[in-house]
């Protein structure tokens, strides 16, 4: 248990590095700095969001990604004005990434997966809308990313340059239930080229389906399964104990 620990960190530090060389989208709003969980309307502490990972390309992919909202006091965080979730995946639940979301009623951002082959997600414009959502409306961003996300294709960093533009609603089904939700196309445009995602989105669900189009043309999505409640941990030792070691 001593050696699962140990490794694990050393993953979350790398992950951390990684994040500090990329610089925040800074048109988010934070509603309350001190209270970053106080206003979140999708992602509440305890709550388990479960996606299947779908794709036609060759990369060695996790069957299934985990958001596990986080209760870690402010200090201990990623970032100490975001809640913290630990994104693990399935059927290896000992890899895993801690890392920070805004939510709020002016608007949603997460950060997808970034680990083994998910990498290639850096660059792809991530998740994000802004409320209230009309057809039409549109918000802009940027994000400098370090060449250790950049797979051989750039040296030092790299400008990305994101439009996302709310086009429309579409029905999806769940547990033979009929959804109606918002979809919003972004884009993000570099000197090495774009990536795109495409965001579906529903009020009470929050993410349904997210399909990125990478730097290299591959395709992949996440197709939300379920949300339930669970325990609300608030150390990182309660989630290895509980969540790694049952994978074992």
């Amino acid at each position: 248990m001593k050696r699962l620990k140990f490794s694990a960190l050393i993953v979350c530090v790398l992950l951390v590095s990684y994040v500090a060389d990329a610089q925040q989208y800074d048109s988010i709003i934070v509603v309350d700095a001190k209270k970053p969980d106080e206003n979140n309307l999708i992602f509440l502490q305890g709550n388990v969001f479960t996606y299947q990972v779908v794709t036609e390309s060759d990369l060695d992919l996790p069957d299934k990604i985990i958001y596990t909202v986080l209760g870690l006091p402010t200090k201990k965080r990623t970032n100490r004005k975001q809640t913290e979730v630990v994104i693990s995946t399935v059927p290896d639940m000992r890899k895993y990434e801690n890392t920070g979301i805004v939510d709020n009623p002016s608007n949603l951002w997460i950060h997808p997966p970034r680990s083994g082959a998910l990498k290639v997600l850096e660059t792809c414009p991530f998740p994000y809308v802004k409320f209230p959502l009309e057809e039409g409306s549109s918000w802009s961003d940027r994000i400098s990313i370090g060449e250790q996300w950049s797979l051989g294709m750039w040296e030092g960093k790299m400008l990305f340059d994101i439009e996302y533009s709310v086009v429309g609603k579409k029905h999806l089904e769940m547990d033979n239930i009929r959804f109606e939700c918002w979809v919003i196309e972004a884009t993000a445009q570099s000197e090495v080229g774009s990536t795109k995602t495409t965001i579906t989105y529903h009020e009470d669900e929050g993410f349904v389906e997210l399909l990125f189009k990478t730097l290299h043309g591959d395709e992949i999505t996440f197709k939300l399964e379920s949300i339930v409640q669970g325990p609300v941990y608030k150390n990182m030792n309660d989630y290895f104990t509980t969540k790694l070691s049952s994978s074992n």
